[in-house]
């Protein structure tokens, strides 16, 4: 598999939303995670946890704002289907709320994108010299092995 730097960011908040998932997915996510970022040659663990008057403080803010700003716009995806059918069937004040409610869902994934946007920038500034993407070869070398990872959905 061919692996993109919005894969790298997407590790970094999947380690976090899995951290307290079983053990067999959690170790997974930590994994993948620790081997992209080897191959990237990213330390973001390390670098998100910089003090502010460090070289590269400023930056680590604006990236820990930019994973926060991703993980606000998530929501319980297994309730919205049983609250899409609660609101429609409340009549026209239901199907009003529920239009304002995707509203703020469209606003969201706005966010959620222009979030992604101000990581990408942040790491091909703190680490130009980054790939722009890695393979699953070189996530072998740095002892991860992608062909079997478990689906998340399975541990519901």
């Amino acid at each position: 598999m061919i692996y993109t730097r919005e894969n790298l960011i997407q590790s970094v908040l999947d380690v976090q939303r899995y951290c307290s998932a079983e053990a067999g997915l959690a170790d997974d996510m930590r994994g993948f995670n620790q081997a992209l970022e080897a191959a990237f040659g990213t330390p973001l663990r390390e670098f998100s946890s910089a003090g502010f008057f460090t070289e590269t403080g400023p930056q680590a803010l604006l990236f820990r704002r930019g994973i926060e700003a991703i993980q606000a716009q998530e929501s319980g995806v297994l309730e919205e289907g049983l609250l899409y059918l609660k609101l429609e069937e409340q009549g026209e004040s239901g199907k009003q709320l529920l239009q304002a409610y995707l509203s703020v869902g469209g606003a969201g994934s706005e966010v959620r994108r222009k979030a992604t946007e101000l990581l990408l920038q942040i790491v091909a500034a703190v680490w130009p010299a980054a790939p722009v993407q890695v393979t699953s070869a070189d996530l072998l070398q740095h002892g991860f092995n992608d062909e079997q990872r478990p689906d998340p959905l399975d541990f519901w």
